[in-house]
Order: C-alpha cells, then structure tokens, then sequence
C-alpha cells in the first residue's frame, strides 16, 4: 500500500498548516519565505500568495521541515 499523495494546494494554506505546526516566520528575502520551529528546525518555500503549490514540492518541503507527509496533509486537506 502506497501513502497518501498530497492535497496540491494554495501557497498561503501551506502557510498556515506550517504554522499550526508551530514554525514560525523568522524572515523572508524576495518571495522566499524562512521558517523555524522552536526546536530548531527550518524550512524554506517560495511564497506567491495565490500560487498552488503541487504534491511533489509538498512531499520536499514536509521532508526539509521534518515534518510526516500524512500529518501535513491532514492539515491541508
């Protein structure tokens, strides 16, 4: 059985599944946007607010944030 593909979705929902999840936004630089989490880890992803960002880019950045891709996607689905 394969895992669940991620729910393509809107760069500003991303935005906010990552913040529920408790990183934070520490800086940005052009449409990149820096995030944290308490406990020291980061991730970075180019945000354009109405831009949708696809699976594949979803399944990296749950990946780089250290973040399980099923959790992510509950939260976007």
């Amino acid at each position: 059985m394969s895992a669940p593909q991620l729910p393509a979705s809107r760069a500003k929902r991303v935005l906010g599944a990552l913040q529920e999840l408790g990183f934070v936004v520490v800086r940005q630089h052009g449409s990149h946007k820096f995030l944290r989490h308490p406990d020291g880890r980061v991730c970075t992803f180019a945000f354009h607010d109405k831009a949708t960002i696809g699976r594949a880019m979803l399944s990296k950045l749950a990946h780089q944030a250290g973040v399980n891709s099923e959790d992510l996607g509950r939260l976007l689905g």
